[in-house]
């Protein structure tokens, strides 16, 4: 049971039993991030293998703002990560709270991608763009890098043509450390496999 801080209470399997039956979502799990709702995806690659990156991350989009339309504001789902990788389940076939909720909170969901050659190229952008500064994974952009809306546009152009990856506008929301930009980074290059 999630509690949210004004005490409102949130059973995960409820909605995630309703999430679970969007076309093309083999499993989720709900979570609480800064006293919001969010939803981890597992798509279903056999669904969406003719789909671009955007085109998953869109379709479940929609069809969780439906969903959305149907709870109460408390249980809205705010945010989500979309992966294929299944959830860590027991023997017994019971997701593993536990350790999908503090893989999430260490953002360790792209077990596959090589995070560190990742991150020394994000790194790089940043210091081409923004000057050679004291640059580490929990860097603030704007208030410790000194970026400004410009910069951040720049960016993000000079990341998708790095990677090869297309940043929707949603993706780009609540971006403020470099660490969240790993974050979207490793997320866009999974969705490419």
């Amino acid at each position: 049971m999630i509690v949210l801080s004004n005490g409102k209470k949130i059973f995960p399997e409820e909605i995630e039993a309703k999430l679970n039956k969007i076309e093309g979502v083999k499993e989720s799990i709900i979570f609480e991030n800064c006293n919001k709702i969010n939803a981890k995806i597992v798509y279903d690659v056999k669904f969406f293998k003719e789909k671009t990156n955007d085109e998953i991350y869109n379709t479940i989009s929609e069809n969780i703002k439906k969903e959305n339309e149907s709870l109460p504001l408390y249980k809205k789902i705010n945010d989500i990560i979309i992966t294929s990788e299944e959830l860590e389940r027991t023997t017994t076939g019971k997701i593993k709270r536990n350790i999908e909720y503090k893989n999430i909170k260490n953002n360790n969901i792209e077990k596959n991608v090589d995070k560190h050659e990742n991150y020394e190229k994000i790194r790089n952008i940043l210091i081409s763009k923004l000057g050679n500064k004291e640059i580490s994974k929990e860097s603030n952009i704007i208030l410790d890098l000194g970026a400004d809306s410009l910069d951040l546009v720049e960016i993000f152009l000079l990341l998708e043509k790095e990677f090869g990856i297309k940043i929707e506008k949603e993706q780009r929301r609540g971006i403020r450390e470099v660490k969240d930009l790993m974050n979207m980074v490793n997320k866009s290059i999974k969705l490419k496999y």
